[in-house]
């Protein structure tokens, strides 16, 4: 009888080791459970929220800085928001010479940023790089769109407000200037014409041509040339006068073979 209860309770532990076994093993994948699902979760919130915080980070930034240049002399330019004869208080930096009556300013680069400003020769030491304030009035003399600042009288003024950074000069075809709705867009703006050619040296008055169809002016540089020269390129102020359009050149930097 004794034997056989010894056996009797050796088989009994031996299965509630294995029973206990079977627990520990249980919880251990419990444990890996709880473990994955956690890691997926906070893998899954944090991946959505920096992806939703980064897509309103970039539109935000992006609006902000398109709408952040506009060009109030375009406005003038196309008569946004202004009428001819209004008086208009504005900003720029002189992108020419001072032609003795004038000279050429741009708020930035591009189509229809640049204008004429005549004074009539009361402001001969403003010149090339200043930042102006100007009050004028908003005029088209002889098809040209400009701002008459030359009445004092009136309230017009001129104020030099320190050293600017002349907007960079925007690169246009001869082709494209040769029609007039696209040279208009260019009228008083800072531009660069690429890789032309001489196809008249001498149009009278200090005038020459390239290209066949676009004229360079001397009205601030003289530029000798031959026929069939080539230029890299030639930067300048695209001016109308005497019903067409002109290129005209700072100085000889502007003139590049």
């Amino acid at each position: 009888m004794s034997i056989r209860l010894f056996a009797l309770a050796a088989l009994l532990g031996s299965t509630l080791v294995a029973c206990g076994d079977k627990d520990d093993t249980g919880t251990d994948e419990a444990d890996a459970d709880t473990d994955a699902d956690t890691d997926a979760d906070t893998d899954a919130d944090t991946d959505a929220d920096t992806d939703a915080d980064t897509d309103a980070d970039t539109d935000a930034d992006t609006d902000a800085d398109t709408d952040a240049d506009p060009s109030e002399i375009a406005n003038m330019q196309t008569y946004n928001g202004y009428a001819e004869g209004d008086w208009i208080t504005v900003s720029g930096v002189v992108t020419t010479p001072n032609a003795g009556s004038g000279f050429f300013i741009a708020d930035i680069s591009g189509p229809n940023a640049g204008i004429w400003v005549y004074h009539g020769y009361n402001y001969k030491e403003i010149g090339q790089g200043d930042a102006i304030t100007l009050t004028a009035e908003l005029i088209e003399y002889n098809d040209l769109t400009e701002l008459d600042a030359s009445n004092e009288k009136k309230g017009a003024t001129i104020k030099v407000t320190g050293t600017g950074t002349i907007p960079a000069a925007t690169a246009v075809t001869t082709k494209e200037l040769a029609d007039k709705k696209t040279a208009e867009m260019y009228e008083s703006v800072l531009i660069t014409v690429e890789n032309v050619t001489v196809t008249n040296p001498d149009l009278g008055y200090g005038e020459w041509e390239v290209n066949g169809s676009l004229v360079i002016d001397d009205k601030f540089f003289e530029v000798k040339t031959t026929e069939g020269a080539t230029y890299s390129s030639i930067t300048g102020v695209l001016d109308y006068t005497y019903g067409a359009f002109k290129l005209l050149p700072r100085d000889a930097d502007d003139v590049v073979e």
